[in-house]
């Protein structure tokens, strides 16, 4: 186990590293580690294996690298970005951003924390008290029962489902049940009203 205040870096092995109050910087690299942030806006990198990284209070980034990690933001606006594999990401207090790259990244997050926003670079469905999606790749963005706000890249499909969303594309989009509005490029664009 380290503890630190400042920037530390772990090399192979299954590592700890514990930062103290203040801005942190911890690398787990190699291995299955273990990194806890404490208190203060600290970057989290667990590098390769299967990592846990635990932020504590504060505006945190969190990247879980290669591996199948889990990611627990504390409260803050906090960055959680899961990277390569099967990754379990936790949101806490405050407007957090999760990064999806593979489609088979679980998010967490409890009602009333926060307004959220997914970017997803794969096809993603909302999952519950998550609020805004920004689709940046795959085909199809779909919204969950509250009010989102979906914006997709050229080619990337929008439904909205339930609630009062505001869905932005240049695809077919889908305003599902609820008062929507949908802004696109009607020209080229096919929008379903319901």
């Amino acid at each position: 186990m380290m503890c630190w205040m400042g920037e530390l870096e772990a090399g192979a092995g299954d590592d700890e590293l514990i930062g103290g109050d203040g801005a942190d910087v911890l690398y787990g690299e190699n291995g299955n580690d273990n990194l806890d942030g404490g208190i203060g806006n600290d970057r989290l990198d667990g590098g390769a294996g299967d990592d846990a990284l635990e932020a504590g209070s504060g505006d945190n980034q969190l990247f879980g690298g290669d591996g199948d990690d889990v990611l627990v933001a504390g409260a803050g606006e906090d960055v959680l970005d899961g990277g390569n594999g099967v990754n379990t990401l936790i949101g806490g207090a405050g407007d957090d951003i999760y990064i999806v790259t593979t489609g088979n990244d679980q998010i967490r997050e409890d009602a009333n924390g926060g307004i959220e926003l997914v970017q997803s670079s794969v096809s993603y469905t909302l999952g519950n008290n998550l609020e805004n999606l920004t689709m940046l790749g795959g085909s199809l963005g779909i919204g969950n029962a509250v009010n989102n706000t979906m914006t997709a890249t050229f080619g990337v499909e929008l439904r909205g489902m339930g609630g009062d969303d505001v869905l932005t594309g240049w695809a077919r989009m889908e305003g599902g049940a609820g008062n929507d509005v949908l802004y696109a490029d009607v020209q080229h664009r096919e929008l379903a009203i319901f």
